[in-house]
């Protein structure tokens, strides 16, 4: 979609209510798409590409009071009034940024293990990696993602020490969480090297957001 903010990657489901969910680092909408599937029935969910992700440029928003404003600016291009929205982890500090600045077009906050903006502050040898954004995407290459692919993928020996613990063996027994693993470790592997988790990891020291004393009916999941 194209914004007055900015192009931004949404992928949409459903009808009613308007949802939209902002993912974690890294990642992109699909990291939220067995929650659309569940809810398409009740609301029309928005699953949001944050800037620096997916195809998303990071010029749409670069700080999470600038993500916020991208937010209100794709209901906008929608035709939409209001949204419920969802912050997952690293997608926290944009869903609180715009209950704080768009209270008015906030019909409610969620936000499921949120990073603090204010509070976790990213190492100073990460910022001085960070900085440097060859360095950065060589880096982050030598990530063993695969390796978590693997491990959801293969049905280890109970006695393998390096296998799955009784628990996740007994979770990946059900396809769809199966499935649903496997995208997400893939999209670790695919996005992990944009400049998306670069960006977030220069802002996690950012300050909180002003709010502006509205009221938002709020749940955290943590």
């Amino acid at each position: 979609m194209r914004t007055a903010r900015g192009p931004v990657q949404v992928a949409s489901a459903g009808q009613g209510p308007a949802l939209l969910v902002a993912h974690g680092m890294p990642g992109d909408w699909r990291q939220a798409r067995l929650l659309a599937d569940d809810l398409a029935d009740d609301y029309r969910v928005l699953l949001v590409t944050r800037p620096g992700y997916g195809r998303t440029p990071l010029r749409s928003g670069r700080t999470p009071a600038a993500q916020a404003d991208l937010y209100a600016a794709l209901l906008d291009a929608l035709g939409l009034d209001r949204a419920v929205v969802l912050g997952i982890s690293g997608g926290g500090p944009s869903a609180y940024a715009y209950a704080a600045h768009h209270p008015d077009r906030c019909a409610g906050l969620a936000l499921a293990c949120p990073v603090r903006s204010g509070v976790i502050t990213a190492p100073p040898a990460m910022r001085r990696l960070a900085a440097v954004p060859g360095l950065w995407s060589v880096l982050a290459t030598t990530a063993r993602t695969a390796d978590a692919v693997r491990r959801v993928r293969r049905r280890p020996a109970p006695d393998d020490p390096a296998g799955l613990t009784e628990a996740e063996t007994a979770l990946l027994a059900d396809p769809q969480v199966r499935e649903a693993a496997e995208v997400f470790v893939e999209e670790r592997a695919r996005t992990i090297r944009g400049r998306g988790l670069r960006n977030d990891t220069l802002r996690l020291g950012d300050a909180a957001p002003a709010w502006s004393g509205a009221a938002v009916s709020t749940v955290v999941l943590h």
